[in-house]
């Protein structure tokens, strides 16, 4: 796809965002807005935690993806942001282009470990995605998003580098 491009995430590009990420979750939606919202504000702090990105094609925002740092005492670890690609342009490579960036950037900042998590009914396409590109199930978490909604925390090893000591 040569007309692909990734960049960074700005606050005018929420709204199509959300549109996407409706498409396949509508609780996702109505939690992404005001996530992305405050995000940016914090980035412009400058308490960067988190950074996200759209994939475009000639112009129009077809994707998104991103990284949120962990904000527990554990070194290197990263969670992968919300990463939905528009119904009409998915199986063409924007979904594995974007968690190809989100890997390549969070490799620079020393990520040793990406972290997701996805609903263990429903996201079938999205679970195989995942595994083909080296993530693993490492938990499931009943009744998670709801009752009798489980939750998959998948992981991926980027580094095999050791964690910092906390003392």
């Amino acid at each position: 796809m040569t007309d692909l491009s990734i960049r960074d995430m700005i606050p005018t590009d929420v709204e199509r965002v959300c549109e996407i990420i409706g498409q396949h979750n509508k609780w996702d939606k109505e939690i992404a807005g005001p996530f992305f919202l405050r995000e940016f504000k914090e980035n412009i702090a400058g308490l960067r935690r988190s950074r996200h990105f759209v994939a475009e094609i000639s112009g129009r925002v077809t994707g998104s993806s991103g990284w949120i740092e962990s904000q527990i005492c554990a070194h290197g670890i990263y969670w992968l942001g919300w990463t939905y690609v528009d119904e009409a342009n998915r199986r063409q490579g924007i979904g594995q282009a974007l968690l190809d960036h989100v890997e390549t950037t969070v490799r620079g900042l020393g990520c040793r470990k990406i972290y997701l998590d996805t609903g263990a009914t429903g996201y079938d396409t999205a679970i195989k995605f995942y595994e083909r590109n080296g993530f693993v199930n490492e938990t499931i978490l009943p009744d998670y998003y709801s009752s009798g909604v489980a939750c998959y925390v998948m992981a991926k090893t980027l580094t095999k580098a050791l964690a910092q000591s906390i003392r």
